[in-house]
């Protein structure tokens, strides 16, 4: 029988939360760069490639960059598309 310790427990829990907010979080702001790209906004769609980078670059380091390459793709045509100044 395999014991875990109450910090192993709490890590893990942490970790899903965390999997959990992204999940929930990263499609909400691929949604507001769409509204960006449909207002001709390029500050929402700045802000939300800001906040998708921010909830996400903890895989980059991870190794897990493979899993949020559909992400940046799309919030990288949006900035495409509103011509974010340089």
């Amino acid at each position: 029988m395999l014991l875990t310790s109450s910090s192993d427990v709490s890590a893990s829990a942490c970790r899903k939360w965390i999997q959990s907010l992204s999940s929930s979080a990263v499609p909400k702001f691929l949604r507001a760069a769409s509204l960006g790209v449909q207002l001709n906004e390029s500050w929402i769609v700045g802000s939300a490639a800001a906040y998708i980078w921010n909830y996400s670059n903890h895989m980059v380091s991870q190794g897990r960059q493979h899993e949020i390459v559909t992400s940046l793709q799309a919030v990288l045509d949006a900035i495409k598309a509103v011509e974010i100044p340089r």
